[in-house]
C-alpha cells in the first residue's frame, strides 16, 4: 500500500514537500477506508490526507497515537472517532504553537511581525530573510504602518470607517504601555466611537443587520419571558386611561420586534375587550428589520389596525400631536451612546477610542475634558475615586429631556437595569458597568466586534429623576422590577392546574412568572421609574 501511494505523481509531490513519514502515509491510507467501510457514519469526519500530514507531522508521539487508533477500531465507531479527534486536536495544538514561534522561518512563509494564527505582535522578532528588513525599531514601525494600511482593506467596512475617522478627527489621547511609558495617539471620545458602532446607517448594530433580540439575536429582554411583563403593563395601562374619556394612545420607544406591545394589546383584549379596540399603539425603532417584524407580528395577531411601527423621527412627529399619551421604554436608556470618565492622577479624564498603529488595534486612550464638561460633572455630583471609571449617559438624558419637552401631559414608564448614583460610584465598581453582548455571551471589550455586538451600561436613575424634575415632571414611582411586578398583580397570573404536561399554557405561564421574579436576580437588578405630568 505504501509503495502504491509513493509512486503516485500527486502523492510524491506532497511527500517531497511535506516530508511525511511512511507511518503517516500508511495511517491516512488505511485508517479512514478501513473505519469507513466498517462504520459508514465515520465518513462525516472530513480530514484530508494532506490535513492529517500537517496535523500529525509535528507530534513526537505519532506512532503511539496510531497504535492507539488501531487498537480502538475493535471498540466501535464512537471510540475510533473520539481517538481520531483527540489525537488530531493535540497535534494541531502543538503544530500551531510551533508556528507562532517560527517568526524567522522562510519555509513557514509567515508574514513578519504578525502571526497569522494568533495575530501576536513581537517587537523582538527576527525577520524573514526575504523581507529585507533589519531588527531596528524604525524598521518595525515602518513595516507595521505598511501592514496596517494593507490590512485595512481586509477588515470590516465599519472598522475601516472608524480608523479613518480617528485619523482625520485631529484630537489625541495618551496610552500607557506595559513598560510604563506614555504615548500619544489619534483618538475620538468613546461616545463617538459607540455612536458609530450602534447607529451607523449602513453598518450600525441597531440600524442594520439581523434581528438583535431574542433567541436568534444577542440578548433577551423581559418581553421575551412568557408575556408576563406585557400582562402587568396591560393592567397598568388600563388603570392609567381609566376615566380619561379619550382613546388610549401608547408610544413604545425602542420597541424592537414588537413582542412587548403585541402581547400587551392581546392581554388588554382579555381585560377590556371594548376599550382595547380603540387603542392606538405606536412602536418606534431605528432598525428597519425590527419594524418590519413588528408589522408582521401585529398582522398575525389581528392587531394591524391598532399598531404602527415607525422610525423614531416619525414617531416624534405623532407624539407632539398626542393628548395624554403613555410612553413605554423597556431597556432603551442603556442603548444610547455614553461617555466614559476616569479619575487618574487627581484629574478627571475622558476615555477615548484610539487606533494604535504599532499594535494594529483599537484601544482605550485618556483625553482631556473641556471646561463645560468638568463644570457639569461637578454640578451633578459625579466624583469618582482615584483610578475609578464610570459611564456618563448624556445622550440618554438628552433624549429624555426632549421627550419630556414634547409631551404636554401624560406618563412615562422607564424600565432598565441600573441604580442610583451613589451605588454606581461605590468602591466596588472601580471599572464601571460597561458590558458587551454578542450571541448571548457577555464580555467587556467594546473593540472586539465593532458593529456586531451590543454595548451597554447601567442607567443612573438619580440623573433620570433629576432631569424629570428640572423639566416640570414628577416621579410617582421608583423601585425594583420585582416590586413593580408584585404591585402590578403578577401573582394573579399564576394558574392552578392538575395536569402533568410541563408545556401546557398554564405551566408555561407559571414558569415565566417564577423566572421573571427570581431567575438570575434580574428583577432586583432592573429598576422601574414612572414619571408624570398631569
Amino acid at each position: 500500500m505504501y509503495q502504491d501511494l509513493s509512486t503516485s505523481p500527486t502523492r510524491s509531490r506532497r511527500r517531497s514537500s511535506s516530508a511525511s513519514s511512511p507511518a503517516m502515509l500508511s495511517f491516512s491510507a488505511w485508517i479512514f477506508p478501513a473505519v469507513s467501510r466498517r462504520w459508514p457514519a465515520i465518513r462525516s469526519i472530513s480530514l484530508s490526507s494532506s490535513a492529517m500530514f500537517r496535523l500529525f507531522s509535528s507530534s513526537s508521539r505519532t506512532s503511539s497515537s496510531l497504535m492507539a487508533l488501531s487498537s480502538s477500531a475493535s471498540a466501535g465507531p464512537g471510540a475510533a472517532a473520539q481517538m481520531i479527534i483527540t489525537a488530531a486536536s493535540k497535534a494541531a495544538s502543538r503544530f500551531l504553537r510551533g508556528r507562532c514561534k517560527r517568526w524567522s522561518s522562510s519555509r513557514s512563509r509567515i508574514t513578519p511581525y504578525v502571526c497569522r494564527t494568533c495575530s501576536h505582535y513581537n517587537r523582538k522578532v527576527r525577520f524573514c530573510p526575504s523581507s529585507g528588513f533589519s531588527g531596528k525599531e524604525d524598521a518595525v514601525r515602518e513595516r507595521m504602518r505598511t501592514m496596517t494600511e494593507r490590512d485595512e482593506t481586509q477588515m470590516t467596512e465599519l472598522t475601516g470607517l472608524l480608523i479613518r475617522r480617528i485619523r482625520e478627527d485631529g484630537r489625541t489621547g495618551y496610552v500607557t504601555d506595559a513598560d510604563g511609558k506614555r504615548r500619544s495617539l489619534p483618538a475620538i471620545p468613546f461616545r463617538d466611537y459607540m455612536a458609530v458602532c450602534l447607529y451607523d446607517e449602513k453598518h450600525g448594530y441597531y440600524a442594520a443587520g439581523p434581528n438583535r433580540v431574542g433567541r436568534e439575536g444577542d440578548f433577551y429582554t423581559s418581553a421575551d419571558i412568557g408575556g408576563v411583563m406585557s400582562a402587568v403593563l396591560a393592567r397598568f395601562a388600563s388603570r392609567t386611561f381609566a376615566g380619561s374619556g379619550r382613546p388610549p394612545v401608547i408610544f413604545e420607544w425602542g420597541a424592537g420586534t414588537g413582542r412587548l406591545g403585541i402581547r400587551l394589546l392581546d392581554e388588554w383584549r382579555n381585560i377590556e375587550p371594548d376599550r382595547a379596540v380603540s387603542v392606538r399603539y405606536v412602536m418606534a425603532d431605528s432598525h428597519a428589520g425590527h419594524r418590519e417584524a413588528a408589522r408582521r407580528g401585529a398582522a398575525e395577531a389581528g392587531l394591524a389596525a391598532s399598531v404602527e411601527a415607525l422610525a423614531p423621527d416619525e414617531a416624534e412627529a405623532l407624539l407632539a400631536e398626542a393628548s395624554g399619551p403613555l410612553i413605554l421604554a423597556n431597556e432603551l436608556l442603556d442603548a444610547f451612546p455614553f461617555r466614559r470618565i476616569k479619575r487618574e492622577g487627581g484629574k478627571l479624564w475622558e476615555i477615548g477610542a484610539a487606533y494604535d498603529e504599532r499594535e494594529g488595534r483599537l484601544r482605550d486612550a485618556l483625553m482631556l475634558l473641556d471646561r463645560p464638561s468638568l463644570d457639569r460633572l461637578e454640578a451633578e455630583g459625579l466624583k469618582p475615586l482615584e483610578g475609578q471609571e464610570f459611564e456618563w449617559g448624556t445622550d440618554a438624558l438628552a433624549w429624555l429631556e426632549r421627550m419630556l419637552g414634547i409631551v404636554r401631559a401624560g406618563r412615562i414608564v422607564l424600565i432598565d437595569y441600573g441604580d442610583v448614583q451613589e451605588e454606581l460610584l461605590a468602591p466596588h465598581r472601580m471599572k464601571g458597568t460597561m458590558r458587551c453582548y454578542r450571541r448571548h455571551v457577555v464580555h467587556d471589550d467594546p473593540y472586539r466586534h465593532p458593529g456586531d455586538q451590543d454595548i451597554t451600561a447601567h442607567v443612573n436613575f438619580t440623573a433620570v429623576m433629576r432631569t424629570a424634575e428640572r423639566c416640570g415632571w414628577r416621579t410617582v414611582w421608583y423601585g425594583t422590577q420585582m416590586r413593580f411586578l408584585l404591585e402590578g398583580g403578577v401573582l394573579e397570573l399564576l394558574r392552578e392546574h392538575a395536569g402533568t404536561d410541563p408545556f401546557s399554557p398554564e405551566a408555561r405561564r407559571n414558569r415565566a412568572v417564577r423566572q421573571l421574579l427570581f431567575s438570575d436576580g434580574m428583577s432586583e437588578l432592573f429598576k422601574v421609574v414612572v414619571l408624570e405630568r398631569p
